[in-house]
């Protein structure tokens, strides 16, 4: 099942929340850093590899794309107060990867932009146009070591975000695991390997 949340200028309550939280989360800890991250990955239920249960093993194989597994994120350490983004990538063949991205701009609008979708990586390297958006949506993604840099192509930034949320960002490595859900943003969490 393929997950197109679309979140103009309003979103749910259980969003807003949530990005108010993770600020707040980060604020009361003093903006350090792995306390933070810990926060977010336990929001979204991440399964290390080796405590994955039998039945989602099978989904879980070693492929050339695994050296991009894991949980990335960005401004953790509250360098922008409350702008914060989490990027989760699922290896699924040799040559795709599924992805899930969640920004918020923080204070004072809280606006999201929450995108799930397949990439086909070559070169270290991947274009993501959603088939809803293709004449105006183009997000560049670049892996490199421990970081994912998401780039806007020029022109193409109206993604169905949230008004002034963009994705772009480079996004450092949290902890290298195969994440197994994803969520919505409404508090419904979906796992990677029944995406279509």
């Amino acid at each position: 099942m393929k997950l197109k949340l679309l979140i103009p200028i309003t979103f749910s309550l259980f969003a807003l929340l949530s990005c108010q939280n993770n600020a707040t989360n980060i604020e009361e800890k003093g903006g350090e850093v792995a306390l933070a991250q810990d926060t977010i990955i336990e929001e979204n239920m991440v399964a290390l590899v080796e405590e994955i249960n039998e039945e989602d093993a099978a989904f879980v194989k070693e492929y050339a794309t695994s050296k991009y597994k894991g949980i990335y994120g960005f401004d953790f350490s509250k360098e922008v107060e409350g702008n914060q983004g989490l990027l989760l990538i699922y290896p699924e063949s040799d040559t795709s990867v599924l992805f899930h991205v969640d920004v918020c701009i923080g204070a004072p609008s809280y606006n999201l932009g929450i995108e799930t979708g397949r990439l086909i990586v070559k070169n270290d390297s991947a274009l993501y146009q959603p088939a809803e958006y293709e004449s105006t949506c183009k997000i560049k993604f670049y892996f490199k070591n421990d970081e994912i840099k998401l780039e806007t192509a020029s022109g193409f930034g109206e993604c169905g975000f949230g008004m002034n949320v963009y994705a772009d960002a480079t996004y450092k490595l949290v902890k290298k695991v195969i994440p197994k859900y994803y969520n919505n943003g409404e508090n419904t969490n979906y796992n990677f390997r029944d995406f279509k």
